[in-house]
């Protein structure tokens, strides 16, 4: 894997933070994004909406 920070090589790592009450995943895959999942859009609309410009 490439970083986008020169030819340094990136540490592959699995990093979840879940919410178990809001029922929520967030994963950091890299130094250019993320996921976020949730078993209900309601809890992270307001997410979705305030930071849409960032979705490709």
């Amino acid at each position: 894997m490439q970083s986008r920070f020169g030819n340094t090589p990136s540490i592959i790592h699995r990093i979840y933070f879940f919410n178990i009450h809001k029922e929520t995943i967030f994963q950091i895959y890299d130094d250019t994004g993320c996921d976020l999942l949730s078993t209900k859009p309601d809890s992270i609309r307001d997410i979705y909406e305030r930071y849409n410009h960032w979705i490709p």
